[in-house]
């Protein structure tokens, strides 16, 4: 076997791995997943074109960890090897998505690719914090990325054939909010599994103060947007669950926890919260 067939063969074994193809980051996936349930049950309906938004949702978010393996070996941060696995699934996915969102523009959800283009500087952005090696603890980017992600909301809903013109976008912001609120308190949980030791309760309600006004404001919001008619009565049942879940991390500090179990708590508590907002809807 020649260099060339040895190194194409090397290259084709290891795109198989999970890790080239599929991003680590557990609690993202309910960013996009929980949103599109919901805005499915705003809309009370489903329509063949469903599957098309859903498959280009799901490569236009798996196309991330490629493309950011692809910018780290650009950048020297990765070795070579990585190269041909990312450059491969990038392209498959690329490929995917654009046949996706091709198959819905025929079937005249435009603006439902508009929502989806709305995130492309985002990313512009990550790749360019990936390139210099600051993409980690980046509040800001996840939050916005969250809310970039949670179009899928608006998205599912005209898929479905929703016509109102203010639920998607009510929906959109109740999602967000919840996913804004989840960040917040995830970044307060790695920061606390980092002590030696459980701090003082009045020193856990001082930094638990930013994570507890954010969910907060949350069961407010939904209470207001529910009394107003905007949104189900219910709504506020479902940000009482992440309050819960708030005050509950504050008192009792997740330390020396690996980061894996904060995850995918909050993956838990943010699907149990799209559930609840599901059933707030089709009620």
């Amino acid at each position: 076997m020649n260099p060339s067939s040895s190194q194409l063969d090397s290259t084709f074994r290891r795109m198989w791995r999970w890790y080239y193809a599929v991003p680590p980051e557990k609690g993202a996936w309910v960013w996009w997943i929980g949103p599109m349930i919901v805005g499915i049950g705003a809309a009370r309906h489903l329509t063949p074109e469903l599957a098309l938004l859903i498959g280009a949702a799901l490569s236009g978010f798996m196309i991330k960890q490629p493309l950011t393996l692809v910018v780290k070996v650009m950048s020297g941060r990765r070795g070579s090897p990585d190269w041909g696995p990312g450059i491969a699934w990038t392209l498959i996915y690329t490929v995917v998505v654009s046949a996706f969102a091709a198959a819905l523009a025929m079937a005249g959800h435009v603006r439902v690719l508009l929502t989806g283009a709305v995130g492309l500087p985002l990313f512009a952005w990550h790749l360019w914090l990936v390139s210099r090696g600051e993409e980690r603890r980046q509040i800001v980017v996840d939050i916005a990325a969250a809310g970039v992600l949670a179009l899928t909301a608006p998205a599912a809903y005209w898929t479905c054939g929703g016509a109102d013109a203010s639920v998607p976008w009510v929906v959109w912001v109740l999602t967000w909010l919840q996913s804004s609120a989840s960040i917040v308190h995830a970044f307060l949980r790695l920061q606390q599994r980092k002590l030696k030791e459980a701090p003082s309760l009045s020193e856990r309600w001082r930094s638990g103060v930013p994570s507890l006004l954010h969910h907060v404001l949350n069961v407010a919001v939904a209470i207001v947007l529910a009394v107003g008619g905007l949104a189900p009565a219910l709504t506020a049942v479902a940000f009482i669950v992440p309050l819960a879940d708030g005050i509950e991390g504050v008192m009792r500090p997740p330390v020396g926890v690996k980061p894996g179990r904060i995850g995918m708590r909050q993956l838990g508590v943010t699907s149990v919260f799209a559930g609840l907002m599901l059933i707030a809807y089709l009620v």
